[in-house]
């Protein structure tokens, strides 16, 4: 699809969000970055601008919860902040955008940009979905868990999509990429910025209390990803006969046509 073909693109119906990640756009980004993906420091990580059609991205924010819609409360020493992470409890729009997260397209844009192969979601956003902070609200440097005990499965890559109009450096509210002792790394939340990164070891929050205007949500829509195996360099678990993905065929022309297609800019 052409540029001009997508800046008039109507994405109103949720048809229109269902199949978006199938447009030429997202090729593109992923080959773009997936360099950048792999050579930042102080982890695997990569920050696109843009991300969505504007349209999209606008209507997310219009539709996003509240904080008093069914949401839940963290509060403790580590942490402050609001989310919802049940699909049946958000508007038709935003679900919509939660089903697209797990679709054909959007784990081939993760995998062509990470590397990462044989990338599964979590269709019950477990630890992500809706999340919102305000005032005074904070998340300590940490690691996320690496089993989902439901799934049964490894954790491999975070995305997290940033989605407050108007942000103001003023309001703090940064996600902060840390090594082992220090800040690295610092990405302000900007409306329609993406984040991915790999998984586990990745130290990061959003340590400094926020200091926003009340009226002012810092919204960080976030999903996370993960394979059968802890790494890739892991196929040496017990188990019957078991190809490496470079050796299944479907899989591999089913990515090289999703790279081809990202190349052609």
């Amino acid at each position: 699809m052409s540029d001009t073909k997508e800046k008039s693109q109507n994405y109103t119906s949720l048809d229109s969000v269902l199949f978006m990640f199938g447009e030429d756009r997202f090729p593109r980004l992923a080959v773009k970055h997936r360099d950048d993906f792999r050579e930042a420091v102080p982890f695997k990580h990569a920050v696109i601008d843009n991300f969505l059609p504007e349209e999209v991205a606008q209507r997310i924010f219009e539709h996003y919860p509240k904080v008093d819609d069914k949401i839940t409360h963290h509060d403790n020493e580590n942490t402050s902040r609001k989310l919802q992470q049940d699909v049946a409890n958000m508007h038709p729009y935003v679900r919509a955008f939660a089903a697209a997260l797990s679709s054909r397209e959007f784990l081939l844009f993760l995998e062509t940009l990470t590397g990462i192969e044989c990338l599964i979601p979590d269709p019950y956003l477990f630890g992500g979905g809706a999340m919102i902070s305000e005032k005074g609200d904070f998340l300590n440097i940490h690691q996320d868990f690496n089993w989902h005990f439901q799934l049964q499965l490894h954790r491999r890559v975070n995305a997290l999509l940033y989605l407050t109009p108007d942000w103001k450096p003023e309001y703090g509210g940064d996600l902060e990429l840390w090594d082992e002792s220090k800040c690295v790394q610092r990405v302000a939340p900007l409306f329609n910025r993406l984040v991915v990164f790999a998984t586990p070891g990745a130290n990061h929050g959003q340590p400094e209390k926020m200091d926003a205007p009340e009226e002012v949500k810092r919204r960080v829509f976030s999903a996370f990803y993960y394979t059968s195996r802890p790494s890739d360099e892991t196929f040496d678990d017990p188990h019957f006969t078991k190809y490496l993905p470079s050796n299944f065929r479907l899989g591999v022309k089913t990515k090289d046509d999703y790279v081809a297609r990202g190349s052609e800019y």
